[in-house]
């Protein structure tokens, strides 16, 4: 049993007990009797203190909530255990062995926020704890990162104790930047080669602390071998999927199968079944030339990908080589007779007419001798050169795509922004109205998952102070939340309808047919409305039909963007005096209102929005209220009239959605809002 000794009470004062003792004249049995009572004394203090400290922590299971939070897993409904990687089902489809190892949990992680010190984390493990090749660290070990305030990630550490009841215990030192009380994002990675049979995180019960929701973008599908599960990795935040989805912001679901990725048509067949963005294979280091037809195998998995997702891309990687390809002759005979297949394949594909197939060469990987911890895997400088090359054919990937938008006679892309960032959101149920007071402190709103930290609304870039939304609905109101970190905090407009974007505010938007509805509100709880209808579809749509949309009413005028000018569909017409029906709107300070003598720590905001009042501009085929699976398109933004200091680039405008424009006016650039029937677990 290991004792660690609390400050005051060690091994050298108890040796200085023991010199005194002799000096004043006990015989050297009395002073060992008594020196083994100090001993046992001090010992049962520190249980006595660890079961005082145990009793303060806050634990969280994550598989007692009833909302996911395993990210980076394709199946999240259908998995035996949440720390699985194939769905249940699939125990009678694949080989046994692809079955065990998709019992470890390589590339799964779970997602946090707190402003704990510490950080404790214990779970159980069934399997070798390490192997003669890879470190316990990396097989069965953890890894948690944090964002900091500008959006880069930093790595955690503390101690940690690997066996079959493993425990780690984070710190993030009072003394640092990152510290300071402040809450912060986490991911923690689990075990590559392992399978997690129980885990849970505890932080002091005077901290911070809440799960944050998936990450709702389209994954990226990686099918591979013993490399993409992440051997041999020292840890798990080093394996080249979990370095990818860090450099790349997308989820990036590892199907890596030590020694069985083999192009198996049943396991195609289940990553067919992913509404991935971009899969990859590269099963090329398991298969054989003698054995295995890799140029047919490779031909036959595109064509079943192809035939459910079609216009997908894939990607099809090379063999890496071998760490003895220079003196091994059969070591360099194999890897270049496999990638003549993969590229005779690659080729056929193309001369047939499938388009968005893309091929990562051995020399696009760039791996050297130093890369391999053997004879074929990865170090983590092996891991880093695989997660660059394909971070660079991605992203090459995506600018190809973003080249086929539309512009303007000025060459304007349209959008302005990046689709393939643009934020999905799964908003649930509750069953009973909410108070709305803008406190935001009733059960419904702890449980309901957070945005992600606001980025700057040009750049895409990490914000200073954070900010985050989050949405629920009934059946007869959405509701919105706005929790905005604020520390001076400012408002002068009073007046309903005042040009509140000339104060720091948060603004709603909400798109219809052809027009969209725009809501601000300052710290005062002052509020500003205003109705946009496209021009070219105000007769189209009917909408000169509706009296509330007379345009020769007061308050109507043309409106043309503010500095996004040359929008596709045109010019605007502006109703300054239409007022949602029935809204309700709160807002909560944390702090005094224009006193610069204190420090505040924000404000929030919280709406309700009747269905009802949508019926004006959602158009005659939308379902009000949503039904399941419904998808809104919505804006949430933040404006503050202050900037940060360079060498920071701040706009001043922040949002869940980054436009790549001054103008929040564009609706293609909107949050996809999904809309669940399943009830929030506060109910």
């Amino acid at each position: 049993m290991k004792i660690f000794l609390s400050s005051g009470v060690t091994m050298v004062s108890i040796l200085q007990y023991r010199l005194i003792s002799l000096k004043i004249g006990f015989t050297h049995s009395t002073v060992r009797k008594m020196s083994r009572i100090i001993i046992l004394a001090i010992t049962l203090c520190l249980v006595e203190i660890s079961f005082t400290q145990g009793d303060n922590l806050q634990w969280w299971n994550p598989a007692e909530g009833k909302l996911p939070v395993i990210s980076n897993q394709a199946w999240t409904k259908e998995v035996q255990s949440i720390y699985h990687r194939l769905p249940a089902r699939a125990k009678e489809n694949v080989r046994q062995a692809v079955w065990n190892l998709s019992k470890q949990s390589a590339g799964l992680s779970l997602r946090f926020r707190t402003n704990a010190d510490t950080i404790h984390i214990r779970y159980r493990i069934k399997g070798m704890i390490d192997f003669p090749h890879m470190p316990a660290t990396g097989v069965s070990g953890i890894d948690l990162y944090r964002t900091s305030d500008n959006g880069n990630w930093q790595r955690c550490w503390g101690s940690y104790s690997i066996k079959e009841n493993s425990k780690y215990t984070f710190i993030i030192d009072d003394a640092s930047d990152s510290y300071m009380h402040k809450a912060g994002d986490y991911q923690l990675y689990l075990p590559l080669y392992n399978e997690v049979e129980h885990l849970e995180i505890g932080v002091d019960k005077k901290f911070l602390f809440e799960a944050l929701p998936l990450i709702n973008k389209k994954p990226i599908a990686a099918y591979g071998t013993s490399i993409c599960q992440g051997a041999c990795a020292s840890r798990p935040g080093m394996a080249w999927t979990n370095i990818l989805e860090r450099k790349l912001a997308r989820p990036v679901i590892n199907l890596g199968f030590s020694g069985n990725g083999r192009l198996e048509p049943e396991l195609i067949k289940l990553i067919s079944e992913i509404d991935a963005e971009i899969y990859i294979l590269d099963c090329l280091p398991n298969l054989r030339p003698d054995l295995h037809d890799t140029y047919q195998l490779t031909i036959d998995a595109v064509k079943q990908l192809r035939k459910k997702r079609p216009g997908v891309p894939i990607i099809l990687t090379e063999h890496v080589g071998y760490a003895d390809d220079g003196t091994n002759q059969k070591s360099l005979d194999i890897y270049i007779r496999l990638n003549i297949e993969l590229e005779k394949a690659f080729d056929s594909l193309k001369t047939e007419g499938f388009s968005n197939i893309f091929y990562l060469s051995r020399k696009d990987l760039g791996l050297r001798v130093d890369s391999f911890v053997d004879k074929i895997h990865p170090t983590d400088l092996g891991m880093q050169e695989y997660a660059r090359a394909y971070e660079q054919l991605i992203r090459k990937i995506w600018n190809t795509q973003m080249a086929v938008q539309k512009t303007d006679k000025e060459g304007q892309a349209h959008p302005p922004c990046n689709v393939e960032n643009i934020p999905h959101y799964t908003s649930f149920k509750i069953n009973t109205p909410i108070r709305i007071d803008g406190k935001l402190d009733e059960a419904v709103w702890g449980d309901a998952p957070k945005s992600e930290r606001f980025r700057d609304l040009i750049s895409g870039r990490g914000t200073i102070h954070d900010t985050r939304a989050a949405v629920l609905w009934d059946d007869v109101h959405l509701y919105v939340g706005y929790w905005i970190e604020e520390p001076n905090l400012q408002a002068s407009l009073t007046e309903r309808d005042a040009p509140i974007y000339t104060n720091n505010d948060v603004e709603l938007f909400i798109a219809g047919e052809d027009a969209y509805y725009e809501f601000e509100i300052n710290t005062y709880g002052t509020i500003y409305e205003v109705l946009f209808i496209w021009e070219e579809a105000y007769k189209s749509k009917g909408y000169n039909k509706k009296s509330e949309f007379d345009r020769d009413a007061e308050g109507v005028r043309p409106f043309n963007g503010v500095g996004y000018k040359n929008h596709p569909k045109g010019k605007r017409i502006g109703f300054w005096n239409w007022d949602y029906p029935g809204l309700q709107s709160a807002v909560h300070v944390d702090g005094t209102i224009n006193d610069d003598s204190d420090r505040d720590r924000g404000w929030s905001v919280e709406l309700a929005i009747p269905w009802a009042g949508m019926n004006s501009f959602l158009g005659e085929n939308v379902q009000i209220p949503p039904n399941n699976s419904d998808v809104r398109r919505m804006d949430f933004s933040r404006f503050n009239q202050y900037k940060e200091a360079p060498p920071a680039s701040d706009s001043g405008g922040w949002a869940w959605s980054p436009h790549g424009v001054w103008d929040s006016h564009v609706p293609e650039c909107f949050t996809f809002i999904h809309f669940s029937e399943v009830i929030i677990p506060g109910e």
